[in-house]
């Protein structure tokens, strides 16, 4: 994963939003982080997850450089499209 750093502590999974200086979020990081939580359905954590942003940021929402490009495929949450990204 390259937008994200993963950790485990005490069986909770630590996923980290890593995309400075802000995280703020892009198709990529969406498809991304969609793809890795489907994944989990097979194999979730004992605990629980904790999403988190890397550094002091949680996110700054989307990039305002990619909003404008946004598809509705991403906007509707179609297969292989980041859900909730309006």
């Amino acid at each position: 994963m390259t937008h994200f750093l993963q950790e485990e502590r005490a069986g909770v999974l630590l996923l980290s939003i890593n995309r400075a200086p802000i995280n703020a979020l892009t198709t990529d990081l969406l498809d991304e982080g969609s793809l890795f939580l489907t994944g989990l359905a097979s194999n979730p954590p004992a605990e629980g997850l904790v999403l988190t942003g890397a550094d002091k940021v949680f996110t700054a929402g989307v990039d305002t450089k990619v909003a404008a490009g946004l598809d509705r495929r991403h906007a509707q949450g179609a297969p292989g499209g980041a859900r909730g990204v309006h």
